[in-house]
This record gives C-alpha cells, structure tokens and sequence, in this order.
C-alpha cells in the first residue's frame, strides 16, 4: 500500500502543482486528483498542458495517483445518463494516460424520485454499464459508503447507508472491475465489521481511507463533522486494518481522512503534516514501514 494525500475533507484548497509538492515535501506517494477539473481543461490548453504537472511528477518523484472520484452524474432520467456516457468514454481514455486506475462513487444514502428496490436497479444497471466503459481502459470503480443519519435525514426515501447492503450491491452488479471503496469511519458509523472486510478478495478493495470515532460517540445520531485524525482513540481501529491490508498485500492507496473541523486555525502546510504523521503512526502500528520523506 502506499500513502495518499487526499484532499477530501481536509479544508485543504491548492492547485494541482501546489498539491503535489505538498504531497511530496510531506512524504506521500500518491494523490487523489479531481479528473473532472483536469478534462475540461483539454478543450482550452490542450491534453499535454493539461496533465503535465502530474506526468512531471510521476517521471521525477515517481508520484502515484491514488484515486479519482466518477466524473459523470448518476441522477436523471435514462435519456440524460446514457447522453453523459460518450464524456465518461472520453475521461476514462484520459484518466488511462497518466496511469489513473481507480474511481470512486460515493452511494448516495437517498432519493427523493425513487423507493429503495427502484433505486438499487437503477444503481446496478448504471454501475454495471458505467463499469464496462471503464474496463476498456483498466480501470477499477469502487463504490463507497455514506453512513451518517445527518446525510440522509432530508431524502424522502432511504437508501444503502450500511456496510452489508453495499456489499450486497457491489455483488449484485458482478462486475470484476467494481469493488470497495473502503473508508473506516462510514464502515464503522453504518455497522461494517473488520471480519467483512477481512472476507473481501484483495483484488476487490479499490482504495482505502481512515478516520476514527470519538469515544461513546451515539452512531445512530454522529454527524460527518465527528471524523477524528486515525490513531488517536484508544480503541481506533485504524491500526487492526492496516494489520489485514498488510497480510492481504493491498497495493493500493491509504490515506487519513479527518473531518476539517479538527484542523481549526492551522495553516494548509501544517494540516497536510499532521495528516502525514498520523497517519505514519497508525503505518508503524501496525508494522508497515514509514515511508521516507522527500525535500
């Protein structure tokens, strides 16, 4: 596995290059990229001026990418999802150029259109069409959950916000190139057990990220604002999931994902060093060796 610098509720605003120094001054091997932002930047400067920080990155640094969230709209009628499909075409051929294989979809836990069962027919066929696209050029889609109640309170109908319905539905689109986005605080906050995790082929696990619980916190009202840096509760369970990715021989991307509301004050470099030694430590923990830092 290899440390990733993931932008994703760290409050962290930079530019592409500016992320990547970040990344790399603070001993990270790979970053989440925003594909959408990167490809529509072809039409006005160009494919090559578009990608060349990070292509820059991969031949000096060896910088990795370690995952990009799905760049196309799952709601709307059929006719305006299929219309969609000839651009996912176009940022998949782009996401394969630099080596960017793994995508993300975040399930949403409700609909205001759709009743449960309509609504996870709806996920399979598109996932399972939206997984073909992305087969042709390697990539994988991993598919993630949201748990939080304050995430869904405002939806008319409920949908999957536990760990065994994902998992269901992951099964149920039986595609080989769609897995688990695995983050610990949703598997955690939606009933997820480390032995479900445990269970999944490693093939299956598409990236990872970590943030603990507080102590006592009532998981049927915690709010997203109450993801912690990952090792700092006595009973995290951060430490015991680096321990089953380690023995799996996951070779994807781990990044910490504390909610920006713990960074209160802090500047941009300071809340990417903090992250980086949090999660170092959970890394040692659990016996996989500190990655050396690069000025």
């Amino acid at each position: 596995m290899f440390k990733n610098l993931s932008g994703d509720g760290l409050g962290v605003s930079a530019r592409q290059n500016e992320k990547i120094e970040l990344a790399l001054t603070y001993g990270f091997k790979g970053i989440d990229i925003d594909l959408a932002e990167m490809v529509a930047r072809i039409a006005p400067i160009s494919e090559h001026f578009a990608k060349r920080y990070i292509t820059s990155a991969q031949k000096s640094a060896k910088l990795q990418i370690g995952s990009f969230r799905l760049p196309i709209s799952m709601s709307g009628e059929n006719n305006d999802f299929n219309a969609r499909l000839p651009k996912l075409e176009q940022a998949a051929q782009f996401a394969a150029s630099i080596e960017a294989r793994r995508c993300v979809l975040d399930i949403s836990p409700g609909s205001n259109r759709l009743a449960y069962h309509e609504n996870f027919e709806l996920y399979r066929t598109r996932i399972g069409t939206i997984a073909d696209i992305l087969e042709k050029h390697s990539i994988r889609l991993g598919l993630g959950l949201i748990a939080a109640e304050d995430s869904r309170r405002n939806y008319e109908y409920q949908f999957i916000h536990e760990a065994e319905p994902l998992l269901t539905l992951i099964k149920t689109v039986g595609r080989p190139n769609v897995g688990l986005a695995f983050d610990l605080w949703n598997w955690t906050v939606g009933d997820g057990g480390l032995d479900q995790l445990d269970d999944l082929p490693v093939e299956q696990i598409v990236s990872v990220r970590i943030a603990d619980v507080p102590e006592n916190a009532d998981l049927k009202t915690i709010s997203f604002k109450q993801r912690l840096l990952p090792g700092t509760t006595p009973s995290s369970r951060a430490v015991k999931v680096v321990g089953i990715l380690k023995a799996k021989k996951y070779d994807g991307p781990i990044a910490a994902a504390p909610h920006a509301s713990q960074f209160s004050g802090l500047t941009r470099d300071a809340v990417v060093l903090r992250t980086s030694e949090g999660l170092d430590r959970v890394l040692e923990q659990a016996g996989v060796t500190r990655l050396p830092v690069e000025a």
